[in-house]
C-alpha cells in the first residue's frame, strides 16, 4: 500500500508534473472517496490474524488521510471507524475461532485505540457533512459504550443503521 497511486504521501502525479491525487480537474471530494474505499478495503483485508501489518497500515492511511484533510469529515469518520474496529481486535478471536462482537470480551478492548477514535469521531459530526463512514463509526461507538456502561442502545443503533441505509445501501449495511 505505500506504493499506492493514490498520491497523497508523495503529494504529486510523477508523470505529468502536477499535484493531486486524482484526474486532471476532478473535484477533491471526488477523488477523495475512492480514496477512502481503497483504505477501507485494505482494512477489511485485515480481519485475518496474518494481516495485523495490513489493518495497521490501512490506519496509518487513514491518519495520512485525516491530517492532511482536517476539515473532511468523511476522512474523520474512516479514521474513527478503523480505530474502533482495531481497538476489539483482541477480543475477536479465541483459539482461532471468531467471537461475534456481542460474544466479545469489553475489558479486552483497547481503551485508548476507541478513547482515539472517539475524539475523531467528535472532530467530524460538527463539520456538517455526514456521510457513510462517519455513520458506521457512530455505530461502533455505540457498541463500545459497551465497554463502559456494560449496555448496548440497540434502538439508537437501528437509527443509525436506517441513516445508513438511507445514505448508502450497502450489502453489509443491509444484512446487519
Amino acid at each position: 500500500l505505500a506504493a499506492c497511486p493514490m498520491g497523497l504521501a508523495a503529494g504529486r502525479d510523477a508523470g505529468a508534473g502536477r499535484t493531486g491525487a486524482g484526474p486532471r480537474g476532478a473535484a477533491p471530494a471526488a477523488r477523495l472517496a475512492p480514496v477512502l474505499q481503497a483504505i477501507y478495503a485494505a482494512f477489511g483485508t485485515a480481519w485475518v490474524d496474518a494481516a495485523r501489518s495490513l489493518a495497521e497500515e490501512a490506519i496509518w492511511l487513514a491518519r495520512l488521510t485525516a491530517a492532511l484533510l482536517p476539515r473532511e469529515p468523511e476522512a474523520l469518520g474512516l479514521l474513527a471507524l478503523l480505530l474502533h474496529s482495531h481497538a476489539r481486535a483482541p477480543a475477536r478471536r479465541e483459539a482461532g475461532r471468531f467471537i461475534p462482537l456481542s460474544a466479545q470480551n469489553p475489558a479486552l478492548w483497547s481503551a485508548e485505540l476507541a478513547a482515539e477514535a472517539e475524539a475523531v469521531l467528535a472532530r467530524a459530526f460538527p463539520l456538517g457533512r455526514l456521510g457513510r463512514f462517519q455513520l458506521e463509526a457512530a455505530i461502533q461507538s455505540a457498541h463500545a459504550a459497551r465497554a463502559h456502561g456494560g449496555t448496548v442502545d440497540w434502538p439508537g443503533i437501528a437509527t443509525l443503521y436506517q441513516a445508513l441505509l438511507a445514505l448508502a445501501p450497502t450489502l453489509g449495511a443491509r444484512v446487519a
